[in-house]
């Protein structure tokens, strides 16, 4: 603390030509200390602290408190100390504490009234201040807490009560679809982490592929085990629109509000034959004598036209025969 000097270069006599009588008498030097100031001055040993004080214009009040007493006789080199009486109010987490104190500071009257500081809180005056009578002191609490918003992340010092007192603080808007944690209700407290996401929507439109299906008929044109393509598919295209809800500029849900088919899709159409295979009986006789009893086609599956016959015999062998 720096104290404010006042130096008086004045000797404090008292009618010096009744009590001295032109002689020269040795002086004392003292220094009196009030509050933030010190004085100095020159006294005859003979003189009282009360009578010294009053040549140097100092007045004190009937509860301040002076060292040496009033009364004492300056009787060599010494300083003086004037306490004031200081009656303040500390206002402090919602309540109101009164305090008396002599030549104390603010740090002195939270003491007194129970008090505690953390490293972040605030007081108002300042913590080292010399008090005096009727002051008031104000305590500011205040927490670190981090905040996350808006793609950025930084530490702050708030004497914000709530998350929602805090917001306002940081002059913040909330939308109506921002997610703030925890919610505005809640009490800071030293190291809080508050998030706020920005919650957006939007309209988007996206065409999507129709897959075509595949039919099959039946057609007793074509032989059994025969098949073909007679249509072939096509996909189809439609616009489906959807509703997006974007949470710090990321997609985190959709909604699915209309859909329109632009081009309808064109289904493949496979056609199976139905139609059962020829037995042709042809009763002969071969070159080895045999009687031929029946004779049964086979076709090819690949539709060339080409296949075999099984050829049956009366002695109950067969023969094969390519067509």
């Amino acid at each position: 603390m720096k104290f404010k000097v006042k130096i008086i270069a004045a000797s404090v006599l008292i009618a010096a030509s009744a009590f001295i009588g032109g002689c020269s008498e040795k002086k004392i030097d003292i220094k009196i200390t009030d509050a933030l100031t010190e004085s100095f001055f020159s006294a005859r040993p003979d003189m009282t602290v009360s009578q010294l004080l009053s040549e140097a214009e100092i007045t004190i009040g009937k509860d301040d408190r002076v060292t040496p007493s009033l009364s004492s006789v300056i009787s060599s080199s010494a300083d003086i100390t004037i306490l004031r009486k200081a009656s303040v109010n500390v206002k402090c987490d919602g309540k109101s504490h009164k305090v008396t104190l002599y030549g104390g500071k603010v740090f002195d009257a939270l003491k007194e009234a129970g008090v505690k500081l953390s490293s972040l809180d605030k007081t108002a005056p300042e913590s080292d201040t010399y008090l005096f009578d009727g002051e008031k002191i104000v305590v500011t609490r205040r927490n670190s807490v981090t905040l996350k918003a808006d793609g950025k992340s930084k530490k702050y010092v708030t004497a914000a009560k709530t998350v929602g007192d805090f917001i306002t603080e940081r002059k913040l808007t909330l939308g109506k679809r921002d997610i703030l944690t925890p919610s505005k209700d809640t009490v800071i407290k030293t190291g809080m982490k508050i998030t706020l996401k920005r919650v957006d929507q939007k309209i988007v439109t996206e065409k999507k592929t129709i897959r075509y299906s595949t039919e099959y008929v039946e057609s007793d044109s074509m032989d059994i085990g025969t098949s073909e393509v007679t249509v072939n598919g096509q996909n189809g295209v439609k616009e489906v629109t959807y509703r997006l809800i974007m949470t710090d500029g990321r997609e985190t849900g959709r909604q699915k509000l209309s859909e329109k088919v632009i081009k309808e899709p064109v289904n493949e159409v496979i056609t199976q034959g139905t139609r059962e295979q020829e037995t042709e009986t042809q009763p002969a006789t071969n070159s080895n004598g045999k009687t031929e009893v029946s004779r049964q086609r086979v076709d090819d599956c690949d539709g060339s036209g080409h296949g075999y016959y099984v050829i049956k015999y009366s002695d109950g062998t067969e023969d094969y025969e390519i067509y």
